[in-house]
């Protein structure tokens, strides 16, 4: 099997991050995967850092390299690791989430398996608090939103019963996606230029999941493992607060204009002159898009029902 590299963005969240790593050596280790630890320090304090480097020593023989990235939010410190990630599979979990047992086993294999379907990103249900939902049903992937699919933040989607067999969803949370590195660089990497000031927040996943679809290609979910965000974090931030300026981004890198001009009817009145900061910074990112997709996102959302399920 090729090297699984495994990125984690952390800021001031050691105890769950140490947590979080313990578990993915364990499995990856039981499990004779191939892999690295790419650990993106976003801007831990002193205390947290303290914890971290702790861990690193008592697992000097593991395959972990720590960075410190100084860009703050989701998507820059991921994308940076992406760069330094030498594996042919990357994933990019929460430094604070719970596997089930031969998730990344699973996970890869599952790849494997359906890339002679077009797919190139696979996702696992999440759970927040309960690895189940629903009366039992997993929660899956996230529902394409009308008509503007960063008009929403959260989505918790269709759901889907263990050991069902995978089949095609738009996104999911980018901590239970897995794909091959090679791609994620073709579909630009989520543009972290663009999202210096913005930060990424909840606009990262679907910049994963919809990008996959509009270059041609699928994203499909596989019931049979799940991660779950325990809802445990050392301290309460306000790590979302720029969300609404990285959905009016992401809208605008994959959309254009007319999504952009929609944003401030999802989320409220924007501050004067961010707009025009945001087809700034994301001037290159969009002419990317353009230049490389198959489908527009109007083209994604006007024939949604066909193309999830059509041999590409």
């Amino acid at each position: 099997m090729e090297k699984l590299s495994v990125i984690i963005a952390t800021i001031d969240d050691s105890i769950a991050t140490n947590l979080t790593m313990a578990q993915i050596i364990m499995q990856l280790e039981s499990d004779e995967i191939p892999y690295e630890i790419i650990l993106v320090d976003n801007g831990s304090n002193d205390d947290d850092k303290e914890n971290l480097n702790t861990f690193l020593r008592f697992h000097q023989e593991f395959p972990i390299r720590y960075f410190e990235h100084s860009i703050k939010g989701t998507i820059p410190p991921h994308s940076f690791g992406v760069t330094k990630a030498e594996g042919k599979y990357i994933t990019l979990p929460d430094p604070h989430l719970t596997f089930s047992p031969h998730y990344f086993r699973i996970m890869i294999k599952t790849l494997q398996d359906l890339k002679n379907k077009d797919v190139e990103v696979v996702f696992s249900p999440f759970g927040v608090g309960s690895m189940a939902k629903k009366g039992g049903d997993y929660v899956c992937g996230s529902d394409l939103m009308l008509p503007n699919p960063f008009g929403k933040t959260s989505s918790i989607g269709p759901a889907c019963k263990m050991f069902s067999k995978p089949f095609p969803v738009l996104s999911n949370t980018m901590s239970s996606c897995i794909m091959e590195k090679e791609w994620m660089l073709k579909i630009g990497n989520m543009f972290p230029e663009a999202f210096e000031i913005a930060g990424g927040y909840t606009a990262e996943s679907l910049l994963i999941g919809i990008t996959t679809w509009m270059f041609g290609k699928k994203c499909y979910i596989q019931p049979k493992v799940v991660v779950e965000h325990p809802v445990y974090r050392c301290k309460a931030g306000a790590r979302s607060a720029n969300t609404y300026l990285s959905m009016a981004t992401g809208a605008y890198i994959i959309g254009g204009d007319n999504y952009l001009k929609d944003m401030p009817q999802q989320y409220g009145e924007y501050l004067p002159g961010q707009m025009e900061e945001i087809k700034k910074l994301s001037e290159k990112a969009r002419e990317y898009i353009n230049k490389n997709t198959k489908f527009t996102l109007k083209e994604l959302i006007d024939n949604w029902e066909k193309i999830k399920n059509e041999k590409m």
